[in-house]
């Protein structure tokens, strides 16, 4: 460009970009208006990525406007032609959405890239392929950047491969990652629902475990329990022992074979009080599907159940397999009621920590 490289004693600047057709006629395809600031040109253009077609001939005319508004005389360079530059550099990073700990099946894999490309036209086009550690592609992951490891609960190892296009440059890069199995406790772990008292609700997760410590040794079951419960710096996908062994119910019934069948596939069935078979319960977890806390989602109502203000599947934990061609009861809602606003008809559901 004529322009490129002048300073202009001015504190903003008028851009106007103008595409060229081959007959010579221009249309404006881009107005920005930039702050200068000692700004030289040079890095004005490279403001306009996106606002043109590669290869397309443009123009670009600029007038300055000195601190008191006033606009001097435009200046218009010469007609260039965006051309081309090769994607110079392409880095993969396969991260799990736990940080700061060792990734483990139920953990989902997220894909992420950082891609150079300085050629000024942001038209990079992004495919993700999935392959198992055998490099077998895992076709069904085809195209998307993040995955649930429970969705095969048989691979551990995974590699995510990105390639980055402009039309006429390509790189492709790819990491990998191996998960941890799922914890083998010694027996399957009880699970059962308990109705708080509202000044226990109110004392967070410290009263939610002590009622169900407290349900657990009125009924004469060993162990310790904790609720399924999450504030912010606890949460049942971050804490809790993910077990391959299983999940029961008070009469040693299986309600998951495993936790990705718990927080996943859907349960088997239902989870019950110690005290009766009842199974339709609203729920009060503070979490998301899989146990990770959300302080977003808020009951509307006393009434807010898994069947009207939360979506069906959505924020439930799981659907029990029985009862999915209708909208089940015995799911974990995500009620996550204001602290000052709790409703007395909302119960936790209670899980067995492994033994030592």
């Amino acid at each position: 460009m004529d322009v490129v490289g002048k300073n202009i004693d001015s504190t903003t600047l008028n851009v106007e970009w103008f595409a060229v057709t081959d007959g010579g006629e221009s249309t404006l395809v881009h107005k920005q208006e930039v702050v200068l600031e000692g700004l030289q040109l040079p890095k004005v253009f490279e403001l306009m990525r996106g606002q043109v077609k590669r290869n397309q001939m443009v123009y670009v005319k600029m007038t300055p406007r000195n601190r008191l508004g006033k606009s001097g005389d435009g200046v218009k360079s010469l007609p260039i032609q965006i051309k081309n530059q090769p994607i110079s550099d392409l880095t993969v990073n396969l991260q799990s959405n736990r940080t700061g700990v060792d990734p483990q099946l139920g953990d989902s894999l997220s894909c992420n890239y950082q891609v150079n490309d300085f050629d000024g036209v942001d038209d990079v086009q992004i495919q993700y392929q999935w392959f198992d550690g055998e490099g077998k592609e895992l076709e069904h992951f085809s195209g998307v950047q993040t995955i649930s490891t429970c969705s095969d609960p048989t691979l551990l190892t995974y590699t995510c491969r990105v390639t980055a296009s402009d039309g006429e440059s390509q790189k492709i890069a790819e990491d990998q990652v191996t998960i941890n199995r799922l914890e083998a406790t010694k027996a399957p772990l009880m699970m059962f629902v308990v109705k708080p008292l509202l000044s226990q609700m109110e004392q967070g997760k410290v009263g939610l475990d002590e009622v169900c410590q407290s349900e657990a040794r009125k009924s004469h079951k060993p162990g310790t329990y904790v609720a399924w419960f999450a504030d912010t710096t606890y949460s049942p996908f971050k804490d809790m022992v993910r077990s391959s062994t299983g999940y029961i119910d008070k009469k040693g019934n299986v309600l998951a074979r495993d936790w990705c069948q718990l927080t996943y596939e859907g349960m088997q069935q239902p989870i019950t009080k110690l005290t009766s078979s009842r199974e339709e319960f609203d729920f009060f977890t503070r979490t998301t599907t899989d146990g990770v806390f959300d302080g977003s989602c808020r009951a509307q109502s006393c009434g807010c159940t898994s069947t009207d203000q939360v979506p069906y599947g959505d924020n439930s934990l799981t659907i029990p397999k029985k009862q999915s061609n209708n909208i089940p009861t015995g799911n974990w809602a995500n009620i996550n009621a204001p602290e000052l606003e709790l409703c007395d008809n909302l119960h936790v559901v209670c899980i067995q920590l492994p033994a030592d």
